[in-house]
């Protein structure tokens, strides 16, 4: 695997949305648990070499979909925080990926136009005091 050089300077500390994602939720299951997890022992619980956790928070690597999954066990995240840890995965590895780009740039702006058009139906449903209703049709859909 080919290493970035390290960065010097103001943007030294530059941090990628999976990065930020990543040490949140890092955070909020120290702050659940009422203790700390080193990265080695965080890269054991997840089945992964000693210094996975090491490669995610200071080199910038984005892991496989699959260790972000069992991460996102191991943290204890509800399906949406997943999600969130999930979607800046994919915007870091567009920037990061240059044959990729396109499509992952692409995939990232349709999810979002399509998470745009869900939270305006939400909105307009609470609004209009149909929230109740569509919970309905949507458990009798299922």
């Amino acid at each position: 695997m080919k290493r970035s050089p390290r960065k010097s300077g103001p943007d030294a500390r530059a941090l990628s949305p999976f990065q930020r994602e990543f040490l949140a939720c890092l955070a909020g299951w120290q702050a659940r648990e009422g203790r700390t997890l080193s990265g080695r022992a965080f890269s054991a619980l997840v089945g992964r070499s000693s210094n996975h956790f090491n490669l995610m928070v200071n080199g910038g690597f984005v892991p496989a979909g699959e260790s972000i999954r069992e991460m996102a066990k191991v943290l204890g995240l509800d399906s949406e925080a997943r999600d969130r840890l999930l979607r800046t995965a994919i915007a870091t590895k567009a920037v990061q990926r240059g044959r990729d780009a396109f499509w992952l740039s692409e995939a990232g702006r349709l999810l979002k136009r399509d998470e745009s058009d869900a939270l305006d139906l939400k909105a307009f449903l609470k609004a209009e005091g149909l929230e109740s209703r569509f919970a309905a049709w949507k458990r009798r859909k299922k």
